[in-house]
């Protein structure tokens, strides 16, 4: 009986054994089970968060994308729609009909309750410092014709390169030319100094009879010996107006000695000598006052030619570099005049040139003397009679240090007159460049929109920078047409550098500049395409920025003028005959001096003006919707050098209007907007853009669209009730509410 009670026991033992262990076994099947339900929950969970994010997205504001291929969100309340979106993923069975109940009752599988929604990351349209809405520009871009902006943006930027090159090598000469210009503006004081030229405008003034008209205070009136050409060292030509002026220092002192010793018994003599006195008296002291004058003038001439030789060597190295460029027509007129440079900056045998420093030497020396010789005057004078002989044997003894060694200067080429007989042309171009190149532009200003922006809440205003013009043209003064310096600056500027910079960029960049270049020329319009909008001139407003229309646009004009004129006086600069032409002229109206560098400049200013005269025209007949060559060539030059001392505004504007376009490689005026817009700032671009967008939305479609209200992208936080059927405790890390009840909380984002 023990025996059999001990069976039973140890029986029931390894039953309940059993049954533990299956129990377990099943609790870990059901928790597993479980586990996997809460994962492919977990995955459903995310799977519909994630279709909710996109359902939302679809509903983006259609004029934004109709009119201008840009997606966003306006006016969206995120967590209601997502809601929605949720709920009906969460309970796909709760809108069956009653008769369904049985499928209700089966209990889907994996339904969940929505506890709570909150969107997070939230990024709108104007962030990213416009990058986000760039990027949908340049996708729309790229569908909008970007293969005929790029071939014509890059076939322009090419023909731009030389033209780049010889406008470097161009401000380079001119700036010799003006560095040696100022030297001939000295050498006219040390000319008036020295020989007592009598400088006027446009050269020597002469009388009636044709004779030198010439001052009374200069060195060499006071010669040290016989009077002759010889002597003072001046052409016959020269000479013949002034011999009568000249005073030989040796007779007078010889009659002022002469007289003094007679001064003593004979009063007539002492009258006399009084006479010479004064007439020593203010000849030393006109020769001094001329002597200080001339040293200044010596001494400007020394620090002139100083900065002049190295410039001079360089222009020579560019010039050879540049001969091909140049061609052989012009690189030979170059070199010719660099003959003349290098004599003016001392780099010659000194028997070609002048020595300002040998004249320095002289003229300290005379200068020295005239002191001196003042200082014996005053001895003697105090002295009685045998002061006085004292004082003139110094007197004699001094002046035969003063010479005019080395100060022969050069007046072979002078013609000795001072002004046309007709000056009206100069006059004519002097008015012109004065009065404003600007107001040529246009015929009237009610030819122009004055359409306005009135809404001061745009997205530019996160950047900065507000109107600027590109390449315009300075205001010119009567001081700037003394010489070439606003020309060289023009020359300096990015006008062609700019535009061309963008190619140095990686390909990467370019691609994208040219696909948001070509969206804003296909979605906006301009002065000569207009587009319905709140601004007429759209493409001018990303330009410059003005709230106004009629500002934007002259703005642009101003603008497309200062290109074309860098075209057009590259070209004047460099065609021989338009040089010989301007150099005819230039000769007549300052040639009377016989210096070259001051007819340059005068040469460069006829050349400029003939060039804005041109670029005018092209400017006006672009505004007209015309094509026009982008290069310069002889047959594209339309107004010549005569034509352009009096082509005023009424005449210019008839000579477009008669234009039918030119031939060859051209481009109208919303080409040139083009090309304004490749060296422009991308986030400038793009937010002003965003600006036209808002106030067009806001006349046709919403009063109160605001960019700033446009959603990009979002995420979303989720957390959801899930009943449990296998396992209430599980080891997932959810939180649980109840045995029979967790809650998960899954994230997710999206964005166009």
């Amino acid at each position: 009986m023990a025996m059999r009670a001990k069976k039973k026991t140890y029986t029931a033992s390894i039953s309940v054994l059993l049954s533990l262990s299956l129990f377990l076994i099943l609790s870990l099947l059901l928790v597993l089970l479980e586990s996997a339900r809460v994962n492919a929950m977990r995955a459903m969970v995310t799977l519909n968060l994630q279709s909710s994010l996109e359902a939302v997205l679809s509903n983006y504001y259609e004029p934004l994308f109709n009119d201008y291929g840009i997606y966003g969100l306006y006016d969206v309340q995120l967590e209601e729609e997502l809601a929605d979106c949720m709920e009906a993923a969460a309970s796909p069975l709760a809108d069956l009909p009653e008769f369904y109940t049985g499928a209700k009752d089966s209990s889907f599988a994996f339904s969940y309750d929505l506890s709570d929604i909150k969107v997070c990351n939230e990024t709108d349209l104007l962030d990213g410092g416009g990058q986000i809405v760039a990027a949908q520009m340049m996708e729309a871009g790229a569908v909008d014709g970007i293969e005929i902006v790029a071939e014509k943006l890059l076939e322009a930027v090419h023909l731009l390169d030389d033209a780049e090159e010889t406008a470097t090598l161009l401000q380079e000469k001119m700036a010799v030319e003006q560095q040696l210009a100022y030297m001939d503006m000295e050498l006219l004081a040390l000319m008036q100094a020295v020989d007592g030229a009598p400088v006027a405008a446009g050269g020597f003034v002469v009388d009636k009879n044709g004779n030198y008209v010439c001052g009374t205070r200069f060195v060499k009136r006071l010669v040290p010996g016989a009077v002759s050409k010889e002597s003072v060292l001046l052409q016959a030509n020269f000479y013949e107006s002034l011999k009568e002026r000249y005073v030989d220092g040796w007779v007078l002192l010889a009659q002022m000695n002469s007289l003094g010793e007679q001064a003593a018994t004979q009063e007539e003599s002492l009258v006399l000598l009084r006479e010479k006195e004064v007439e020593l008296r203010l000849l030393l002291a006109s020769c001094k006052e001329a002597a200080q004058k001339g040293l200044a003038a010596l001494e400007k001439l020394l620090v002139y030619q100083e900065q002049a030789a190295p410039l001079v060597a360089e222009l020579e190295r560019t010039l050879k570099a540049g001969e091909e460029l140049l061609g052989e027509s012009l690189f030979s007129s170059c070199m010719e005049e660099l003959a003349t440079m290098k004599k003016y900056a001392g780099m010659t045998l000194s028997t070609e040139g002048y020595d300002f420093a040998a004249m320095q030497q002289t003229l300290l020396k005379n200068l020295q003397c005239l002191e001196q010789l003042e200082e014996a005057y005053v001895t003697y004078d105090k002295g009685g009679y045998p002061g006085w002989s004292a004082g003139m044997k110094a007197a004699q003894r001094i002046f035969r240090d003063y010479s005019f060694d080395s100060f022969q200067l050069d007046y072979s080429e002078i013609r000795g007159t001072v002004v046309l007989t007709d000056t009206s042309g100069w006059d004519a171009l002097v008015e012109f460049l004065l009065k404003g190149i600007d107001s040529y532009l246009f015929t009237g200003e009610e030819e122009l929109s004055y359409r306005a922006i009135y809404d001061w809440n745009l997205p530019s205003k996160n950047v900065s920078g507000g109107a600027e013009d590109l390449y315009r043209l300075p205001k010119l003064t009567e001081e700037d047409l003394q010489d070439t310096e606003f020309v060289q600056e023009y020359l300096q500027g990015d006008a062609l550098g700019g535009i061309r910079g963008f190619l140095l960029e990686s390909t990467e960049r370019i691609g994208e500049k040219l696909l948001l270049v070509a969206y804003m020329h296909t979605h906006f319009g301009n002065y000569t395409e207009q587009e319905q909008g709140v601004l007429l001139y759209q493409q001018e407003y990303l330009l410059f920025g003005s709230m106004r229309d009629i500002s934007n646009v002259r703005q642009c004009a101003y603008s497309l003028l200062g290109l074309r004129l860098l075209l057009n006086i590259i070209y004047a600069f460099t065609d021989p005959v338009l040089n010989s032409k301007a150099a005819a002229y230039a000769t007549e109206l300052v040639g009377g001096f016989g210096l070259p560098f001051l007819i340059v400049v005068c040469q460069t200013i006829l050349l400029f003006v003939c060039g804005v005269q041109n670029a005018l025209l092209e400017t006006v007949e672009l505004l007209q919707g015309k094509q026009v060559p982008l290069l310069v060539t002889t047959s594209s030059f339309q107004i010549s050098m005569e034509e352009s001392f009096f082509m005023g505004k009424t005449a210019l504007h008839a000579k477009a209007a008669a234009y039918r376009g030119g031939s060859g490689f051209c481009l109208t005026y919303s080409h040139y907007l083009l090309l304004f817009m490749l060296p422009a700032n991308r986030e400038r671009l793009t937010y002003r853009a965003m600006d036209l967008i808002q106030e067009n939305l806001q006349l046709y479609h919403d009063p109160d669209f605001q960019f700033s209200k446009c959603i990009h992208s979002f995420g979303a936080t989720v957390t959801v009730r899930y009943q449990t059927k296998y396992a209430g405790l599980l080891f997932t890390g959810d939180r649980v509410l109840s045995p029979r009840e967790l809650l998960l909380q899954e994230k997710a984002a999206a964005g166009y």
